[in-house]
Formats: structure tokens, sequence, C-alpha cells
């Protein structure tokens, strides 16, 4: 199984073998050679490039089974082999739970498995240099070592127990699980660290589903289908359909994705507004219907277009020798009217925001 861009696990290739009859269980029925044997037919199958090179893999996340990476190594002598850190912990655990059971129930075992336990996620986690390492192992093995040189019992068993924990651990494979390792498999792949497999539960995801789901209804007393029946099914159900699941997967992602981006800030289309204003007046205008010729671009503030108008009314009533203030009822009527012809040219256009902009701003100034 392979991680695409997502994180995602995607199966590409399979390696079915039957068991002995004899065989109480199926998965210890294979050993570091028939492994071995089965990957490179896998390699073998898998061809070579233009350039006549093999089929290369360069890291590679297994379980604690030896076997897989015998198998792995004889075939890809290079290849940088990392260990599931869930397995890890796990078998960690397992180690605490042996070796600290001559501890007294209670906060004594308590302390020094939290004390431990701290420390292990320091080795998992934040420690990438060996030398690093090998102090804070030192400096854990001595305290606990002081720790049983004291006169009480319990710090004596707590002593005795923790370092027989140590003492266990392999040093050899420390890259495999520390987190220099998954440095070392970033910079060979060319990819983040966050984005390196640090464990195998997407394959255990895949496997459980797949015994669970697809070959459940062909065991029978326990018993396994055969091999036809596994490779019928892999070919014509469990691969569609997690194929037509992985994609429709992928596309809710994106979706979401789009979904949680911000909209850009919303722009109005460029256009020009109906209304016109000439710099200055036009002789032939009418006087009933003045026209405007000059464009004006959307772009231009409400301010700017106010103060055109105004000034393009008192031109007008000035060419035409009207005084807005003068007491001539007949000069007054003109200028409404004026103002009326004025404001229904604004008024043509109601798609356009700018003219809305501009009819409500003119109607406070001409009123």
């Amino acid at each position: 199984m392979v991680l695409d861009d997502q994180q995602k696990g995607l199966p590409v290739g399979f390696m079915l073998f039957t068991a002995k009859k004899d065989t109480k269980a199926v998965h210890a029925d294979y050993n570091k050679e028939l492994l071995t044997n089965l990957l490179q037919k896998w390699k073998e199958g898998m061809g070579k490039n233009e350039e006549g090179e093999s089929f290369d893999v360069q890291v590679a996340a297994t379980d604690n089974d030896p076997r897989e990476r015998y198998g792995l190594r004889q075939n890809w002598p290079e290849v940088l082999l990392l260990l599931c850190i869930f397995h890890v912990w796990q078998a960690w655990r397992n180690g605490l739970n042996k070796y600290l059971r001559a501890i007294p129930k209670g906060p004594d075992r308590r302390s020094v498995r939290t004390r431990l336990a701290k420390f292990l996620m320091r080795l998992l986690k934040e420690i990438d240099i060996y030398e690093d390492a090998i102090n804070a192992y030192n400096t854990e093995l001595e305290d606990f070592k002081k720790l049983g040189r004291t006169r009480n019992a319990i710090a004596k068993t707590q002593s005795k127990a923790a370092i027989a924990f140590l003492t266990g651990m392999a040093h050899e494979m420390w890259q495999s699980w520390s987190l220099a390792g998954a440095k070392k498999a970033a910079e060979i792949m060319g990819i983040p660290v966050s984005h390196v497999a640090r464990t195998t539960n997407a394959l255990e995801s895949f496997n459980g589903r797949l015994k669970g789901v697809y070959f459940s209804q062909y065991q029978h007393s326990g018993r396994l289908p055969r091999i036809d029946v596994w490779i019928l099914t892999m070919i014509t159900k469990v691969m569609p359909d997690f194929l037509e699941a992985w994609v429709e997967k992928r596309g809710l992602k994106t979706h979401y994705q789009n979904m949680r981006k911000i909209a850009p800030k919303a722009r109005l289309p460029a256009m020009q507004s109906k209304v016109v204003m000439p710099s200055s007046p036009s002789d032939s205008a009418p006087a009933s219907r003045i026209q405007l010729n000059a464009p004006v671009s959307s772009s231009t503030s409400p301010h700017e277009l106010i103060a055109r108008a105004e000034s393009w009314l008192n031109s007008v009533l000035s060419t035409s020798g009207m005084d807005p203030d003068a007491a001539d009822r007949n000069a007054h009527e003109r200028i409404v009217k004026l103002e009326t012809n004025f404001l229904e040219q604004l008024a043509e256009d109601d798609s356009d925001p700018l003219t809305k902009t501009m009819r409500s701003s003119m109607s406070t100034v001409l009123n």
C-alpha cells in the first residue's frame, strides 16, 4: 500500500499464499524465505523503466515482524525501513506490563510507569539526534540505578524493574522508529516530515475491511475460501468498490476545502452609466430636456458626481439668466422643471448601482 497526496492509503499489490493443512494460524505459516520469494516475484513483475532500471523501493514502513523486514532488505538492500510507532508503543506497553509487575499496584508502580512513558514519548516524537537519545537513555538508567542504592525496599524494587525494561530496549533499531528516521525518509522522498507514514494504520484498516466485509461470507466453520475465490473477489468487487469510494472521498475533500476558502471581495461589473454630464451646457439642447453627453465612469465616486452635477446646473441657470433665489415665480418653475428632467434621466436605469446612488444623492442636493 502507498499513500496518495492526501495521506490516504492506496493498495498497489496483494500477496496471497495458502497455508499448510495442519497450520493452526495462517499468519504463522510463512517464513522469511517465502516472503523474500514473493517480494522478488512482485519486483520482477513490475518490470523496468526506459533506462533499464528495476523497480526500486526507497522507503518502507512495517510492523515489528522481522520476516517482513528481512524480505524487503534482501530485495532492496538500500531501502530505509521504518517501524510503525503504534506497534512500537504497543511493544513498549507490553514490556512495561511485564517488568513493572514486580512493583506493588498503586502509586509506586504508577510513578515509575508515568516517568518511563514520558521518556519513551520523547524518544518517539521529539529527539531526532542519536547522541541526544543515548544521553537521555543514560540519564534515565543512571537515575534508576541511584534509586536502587537507597535503603527503601520499594525503591529498590522500582529500580530493578525499570532497569530491566531499559536494558531490553534495542538500540540498533533506533532510527526505524525515531523522528530522525522520519526526517531521513522525508529527505529521500522530497516530502514534508508530516507526510511520512509512521504507522501502518491505513493498511490495517484496509485489511480489516477486506476480511470483515468481503470474505467473512465465504468462511464456513473457520475454513478460508479457495485461492480462486480470493482472486475473483479482489478483481470484481474489492478494487472497484475501493477505487470508487477513493475518488468520491477525494472529491468531497476538495469541495469542503473550497468552501472554507474566503471568497474574494465582490467587484461591480465595469459598466458605464446611462447618465452623462458635459463639462459645459449644450446650446442646442432644449430647455425642457437637457442632453448629457460626456460618459461617466462607473469608478467615479458619488461625491464627485454630485459636485459635477451642481456645477453643471449652476452653469445652465447662469447661461439662461435665471437666479434660483429670485422671486420671479416663472424662473423658479423653470428651475424645478430642469431639476425634474435631470432626475428623470437618473431614473432611467434602475439596474445600475451607481445610478441608484447618484439618484439618491442628487435628490438630497436638489431638494
